[in-house]
């Protein structure tokens, strides 16, 4: 029986970190499982981290020291693929695993940072492969061609119509990510809840959110599978969400999008997704005028001036991930 090679992904999450990197790096990973020996190894995984991983790939645990950075490189023989997804990863982390024989693939893609990995992705729309420092063998990969989500969500958007209709009391769905590490989502539901137009509103909160307290119309919707997220955004209206991988998830479901950001990183999402007009944008949401633009897109109906439609996410992505690993 000839032995499949190994895949070993890198990602850490947890209540203060999120759960954004952790678990697309899993959905890359149910994508190449039937083809390859897929591994997960992250610091200290959570119980819905297990549970998610499932029955995709094993996780191995790892350290939440400094120590996890070699503890990790000592489970290197040299004929792995390895992929890392955490901005923390340097180059000179890199160069470590390229120097064991490793092939490397990085899905953070910043631009502030050299990379020394075979393939680098960026998932932000309008950015040139010509802006990021790499060596003459790496090959980056940006935009929507290549996003990164779990499999309902590529199965969904070939099942969805186009929302069109302005409905008088809407559904809402909002999220600041699984731990809202700026406490912004008890003041968002309050705003929305005091909206006459606003019917429900359903907060997508993660395993450790913990409500301050119960809020007329809005009901609280905790670690959600892909499925049962899929199945919500069928019978919502608009969504209201940050720049990062759930409002990628929100556009393959076709659903209409308000979003912000309210950490740097999300900055250049937001501003390539505005210029696409795949959504409507009310900026920096830590700030008291998006919460009045909040209410004037709704109010108004602009919300419907985002195309989700026109993001480019189809069913195909995952045989174009199966092509690109072959080829390493």
């Amino acid at each position: 029986m000839i032995s499949k090679r190994k895949i070993f992904f890198r990602a850490d999450a947890g209540p203060e970190l999120g759960y954004g990197h952790y678990i697309r790096s899993l959905a890359l990973a149910d994508m190449l499982k039937h083809d390859y020996d897929c591994t997960m190894f992250t610091q200290t995984p959570t119980a819905y981290q297990l549970h998610e991983a499932t029955e995709i790939c094993p996780v191995v645990a790892l350290p939440s020291d400094y120590s996890k950075f070699d503890k990790f490189l000592e489970y290197l023989h040299g004929d792995e693929i390895v992929v890392l997804d955490n901005y923390f990863f340097s180059t000179d982390y890199q160069r470590a695993i390229k120097k064991k024989g490793c092939k490397l693939v990085c899905l953070d893609g910043m631009l502030t940072k050299h990379y020394v990995a075979d393939i680098v992705l960026n998932q932000a729309l309008g950015l040139s492969p010509k802006g990021f420092s790499i060596e003459a063998h790496t090959k980056v990969l940006t935009g929507l061609d290549y996003v990164l989500l779990r499999r309902p969500f590529y199965d969904e958007c070939n099942n969805v119509s186009i929302r069109h209709a302005k409905n008088a009391r809407l559904q809402v769905a909002i999220s600041f990510g699984g731990a809202d590490p700026c406490h912004l989502l008890p003041v968002y539901t309050e705003l929305l809840s005091q909206m006459d137009c606003v019917e429900t509103v359903y907060a997508i909160v993660g395993d450790a959110y913990e409500a301050s307290a119960s809020i007329e119309k809005v009901q609280y919707v905790k670690n959600l599978s892909a499925l049962q997220l899929v199945e919500l955004y069928r019978t919502i209206d608009v969504a209201v969400f940050p720049s990062s991988t759930i409002l990628k998830e929100a556009l393959a479901c076709r659903v209409p999008v308000i979003s912000g950001y309210f950490v740097d990183n999300q900055i250049q999402t937001y501003n390539s997704y505005l210029a696409h007009q795949l959504i409507v944008g009310i900026g920096n949401f830590t700030k008291s005028n998006a919460s009045d633009q909040l209410r004037k897109v709704l109010k108004s109906g602009m919300y419907l001036n985002a195309k989700p439609e026109c993001s480019g996410i189809t069913a195909d992505i995952p045989n174009k991930y199966v092509e690109l690993f072959k080829a390493l």
